[in-house]
């Protein structure tokens, strides 16, 4: 981000799909830190919806999403 996030409204304002159990995150200032447990092979989208503030309550002109697909699951061996 540009400037520093509200955490609350951040939180608020994020979504994750398809969704995840416990959503761990960490924000410093302008930087966040997502560190759900995510399937194998799976594409997720990470939203934070437009309209969320930062701390001076300049809000998110609009939505920002970032996609990512995770790694196939290692072959275990019985």
């Amino acid at each position: 981000f540009s400037s520093p996030m509200d955490e609350a409204s951040l939180r608020a304002g994020l979504s994750i799909e398809p969704a995840v159990g416990e959503l761990p995150l960490t924000i410093r200032e302008t930087e966040l830190r997502l560190a759900p447990e995510l399937r194998p092979s799976t594409l997720y989208t990470v939203t934070i919806a437009a309209g969320t503030p930062d701390r001076s309550g300049e809000p998110l002109a609009a939505p920002v999403q970032v996609r990512l697909r995770t790694a196939p699951s290692r072959p275990a061996l019985d």
